[in-house]
């Protein structure tokens, strides 16, 4: 199963693909669907999610990435990792490409870590005496996301 892209905003379809297979392909990561839209609203905020799980209904044949990105020339917010103490800095996003790329490898890699320890939550791994780690680690997420924008910049 390959990746499968579904744009509902007004960025260059074309663009929308490259880019978030670019995200993708330095996560290894091939068999996702990755639904991209407009947020509602005047607000320069971006949204991610996961869904390990779909909808056959929907058409959703395979695990879902939904990006929300601000409307076209609304002003794109600053990435705010998860506070932890391993979580990489806060930084700009320039446009809407840094923004679609960042949220892509964040939840690419929620994607990577689902099958991780038998799907425990973070209470089962509490509960477990604290051994092993639960399915999802934020920061490994937010690194992703500093790391695609990070190589993205020195590529252009």
């Amino acid at each position: 199963m390959g990746i499968r892209i579904t744009n509902r905003s007004q960025y260059p379809s074309t663009e929308v693909r490259q880019l978030v297979r670019r995200a993708l392909s330095d996560l290894d990561v091939t068999d996702i669907h990755v639904q991209v839209y407009h947020r509602k609203g005047e607000s320069g905020h971006t949204t991610g999610r996961y869904r390990e799980y779909w909808y056959p209904r929907r058409k959703e044949d395979r695990p879902v990435i939904q990006v929300g990105l601000p409307k076209v020339g609304v002003p794109i917010c600053v990435y705010i990792p998860y506070s932890r103490k391993q979580a990489p800095p806060e930084f700009e996003l320039q446009d809407w490409r840094e923004a679609l790329l960042a949220l892509v490898a964040h939840e690419g890699m929620h994607h990577r870590q689902t099958p991780r320890n038998y799907y425990r939550s973070p209470r089962e791994v509490a509960r477990a005496g604290g051994q092993g780690q639960a399915r999802y680690v934020e920061h490994e997420c937010d690194w992703a996301a500093y790391r695609a924008v990070k190589r993205w910049r020195e590529d252009q």
